[in-house]
């Protein structure tokens, strides 16, 4: 009976594991040329005065893999200690949906009205398109240029500067949009939000997002009804396993 049991359990996670076997890594965008409208923007601020942001371009969600991680331990040298460290990701697609953590894994942020959105876009993430590069702009900043210095993976923007994610991202009214803290302390989750545009839908939670003191950033999916099809799969090969050998005893 002990061995039929580990068999279903073992086979139950064979199948969920095979789903996420290839995710490996995040690849952020690092060629303000590659940035495009609805990439995931990914902030980690200070609460030292004086500091510099960070700000990583992570690509579009759907290049997100689950189990997926990426080590910005070198980006963060800059920034300050652990605990004074503050981390979200937000993004709004052509389309007006709109992409944002909290630190609550009930909460899901309510879709936006199509100006909103517009807002939003137009005045700090559609210049990350390589068409509309320009001052003021965070794909002007990620440049290299103004008060910003490349990193590894993404750039630090000083604080005080309009487009840092400190001057977009009070404490509440996140980028003129959100009504709601988006960001988590470093060290603990940052659950990823869909919203869709007002009226096309309503928000989901998609995924987790962590990172760690020590500077490793991973990203889990929230499981899928598939991916809960397959556990039920292993309980029901465990049932069909036990009453076979029970009729065979």
């Amino acid at each position: 009976m002990k061995k039929t049991i580990i068999k279903a359990c073992a086979i139950a996670a064979a199948l969920v594991a095979a789903q996420g076997m290839y995710a490996q890594s995040i690849t952020p965008i690092t060629s303000v040329g590659s940035m495009a409208n609805g990439d995931l923007l990914l902030g980690v601020r200070t609460t030292v005065a004086g500091k510099y942001d960070l700000m990583i371009d992570l690509g579009q969600f759907s290049s997100l893999t689950s189990g997926a991680s990426l080590s910005i331990s070198s980006d963060l040298a800059a920034i300050g200690t652990a605990s004074s460290l503050y981390y979200g990701v937000f993004a709004v697609t052509d389309g007006g949906t709109v992409y944002a953590t909290t630190p609550t894994v009930s909460h899901l942020f309510s879709g936006l009205g199509t100006s909103q959105a517009n807002f939003t876009q137009g005045n700090y993430l559609q210049p990350l398109d390589p068409g509309a590069v320009g001052y003021q702009t965070l794909g002007y900043d990620l440049s290299g240029f103004s008060d910003s210095q490349s990193t590894a993976h993404g750039g630090y923007i000083i604080a005080s500067d309009v487009n840092s994610w400190s001057s977009q991202n009070p404490g509440s009214a996140a980028f003129g949009q959100s009504t709601y803290q988006i960001e988590s302390a470093i060290g603990s989750n940052a659950y990823l939000d869909v919203a869709p545009k007002s009226g096309t839908g309503s928000p989901t939670q998609v995924g987790v997002f962590n990172l760690s003191s020590g500077g490793l950033l991973t990203y889990n999916a929230v499981p899928e009804p598939g991916t809960y099809a397959l556990f039920g799969l292993g309980a029901l090969l465990l049932v069909i396993a036990v009453r076979r050998k029970s009729h065979n005893a």
